[in-house]
């Protein structure tokens, strides 16, 4: 991309694990590219993405606001949202309330086109929270106006930049390393379909520059080459780290139990009554649009957890 024909991108939710990889291959990439940060982030986090050569912008997107750094964009990436909120967050305001009032400000500042990362699962009818306010969300993306494209991503892992995870694959990261043994809802029954991060940020940016009428103003989901249960994963994981550990079963109504008390009592709740639903059904694409749209040859599990050993890990389980 040259200097002629940089166009400008502003990525909100920079400063978490898919932004900053996100962050990093824009800028590689040509793009004149914005990072929307929220007021408290870490002055760390903040260097990491100025160091890529993105320009930092602040922004509270939970109110609606004027924020001049959607000014002069032709593309806006949308990545915030939360599978753990904090107490006293509701999810219909991290997903869609937020979601609304980017809109809004696209609207003003003449965004061409919003590419939106929601969650595979997502839909009308969920039994849980977490997809039911993903799925308002991508209604108001899908009601815009603007052009869009909204991906649908599983459970992401690996690692190209930074040290940052997901918060799934974090939280079975300081279980696997700092418990006797690995707990898991249901004995880890339910199958998921699991993406590596470079992937994902492939498809953004294909998502960004596409054309095609099978991309743009379309609603995709996007997985992993191969599906496993949860267990499979964790004891991939284990494998990675070179620990194992045996897996427990922990009974559905324990587990919803141990969640009322877990909301009850901690700031970051360590499970939620919406992830036990979440770990009891599958989280599969009814049709990978990786490769049947996308046409891209993606990551092995094993390849991507052996990711972790190409960049500086983090200090200790205790602070991911």
């Amino acid at each position: 991309m040259s200097g002629a024909e940089r166009q400008r991108v502003l990525v909100d939710g920079a400063t978490g694990y898919l932004g900053s990889h996100l962050v990093h291959k824009l800028c590689l990439s040509g793009y004149e590219v914005r990072a929307l940060v929220h007021p408290g982030a870490r002055s760390a986090d903040i260097d990491f993405l100025k160091q890529q050569g993105a320009e930092v912008f602040t922004a509270d997107l939970s109110a609606p606001t004027n924020s001049n750094a959607f000014e002069g964009c032709a593309f806006v990436v949308h990545l915030i949202g939360s599978v753990a909120p904090k107490k006293g967050e509701r999810l219909e305001d991290l997903h869609t309330g937020q979601t609304r009032n980017l809109v809004g400000v696209c609207k003003v500042a003449g965004v061409r086109r919003i590419v939106m990362i929601t969650s595979l699962g997502a839909k009308q009818d969920a039994d849980n929270s977490y997809h039911a306010t993903k799925w308002m969300a991508e209604n108001e993306i899908r009601n815009s106006g603007l052009e869009y494209v909204i991906l649908r991503p599983p459970l992401l892992l690996g690692r190209i930049v930074g040290n940052r995870d997901s918060k799934l694959v974090r939280r079975y990261r300081e279980i696997i390393l700092g418990k006797k043994m690995v707990p898991l809802i249901n004995g880890g029954q339910n199958k998921i379909q699991p993406l590596f991060i470079g992937d994902l940020v492939e498809a953004i940016c294909l998502s960004l520059a596409a054309q095609s009428n099978s991309i743009v103003n379309q609603t995709l989901e996007v997985g992993g080459p191969e599906i496993m249960t949860l267990r499979h994963f964790v004891e991939k994981f284990m494998d990675a780290l070179g620990v194992h550990k045996s897996i427990v079963a922990l009974h559905p109504g324990l587990a919803s139990v141990l969640a009322v008390i877990c909301e009850s009592v901690q700031s970051v709740p360590t499970v939620n009554r919406d992830q036990v639903k979440l770990a009891l059904g599958d989280n599969v694409c009814a049709d990978n649009a990786l490769l049947n749209v996308l046409k891209l040859d993606l990551t092995p599990v094993k390849s991507a957890f052996e990711s972790y050993n190409t960049v500086e890990p983090e200090v200790a389980a205790a602070k991911l």
